[in-house]
């Protein structure tokens, strides 16, 4: 199992990305490349969430303005709390960010919990 270890709040935290779904093979600018991936991340035995690799729609718009200039689709990491779902705005740069964003979402809601509390 793969581990990512990420720096988080002044400390290194290893949590483990576990392939769930592999995914099909797509020819995206005549290279062929895996699409589809999704990893559940844990931390210390406790699912935080999950990672997505997948396609993802883009837009370039002209400020001011309505319409689309250009759109388009290319592959992209996508934090999720759901394996069959994940929202294109909560979109990171790397798989190693989509865990940094997962732990910053688990933190927050330990928080609320205890403010509940």
């Amino acid at each position: 199992m793969p581990e990512i270890t990420v720096r988080h709040m002044g400390e290194d935290v290893t949590v483990v990305a576990t392939l769930v779904r592999e995914g099909a093979i797509e020819k995206i600018k005549g290279r062929e490349r895996r699409v589809g991936q999704v990893y559940e991340v844990t931390l210390d035995g406790e699912r935080i969430g999950f990672a997505h690799y997948r396609m993802l729609t883009r837009e370039r718009r002209t400020p001011g303005k309505r319409y689309v200039n250009a759109r388009w689709h290319s592959p992209g990491w996508v934090a999720s709390d759901e394996e069959a779902y994940a929202p294109s705005y909560r979109e990171q740069p790397s798989r190693k960010a989509v865990v940094e964003s997962l732990l910053w979402d688990r933190r927050q809601r330990m928080r609320e919990r205890d403010d509940a509390d």
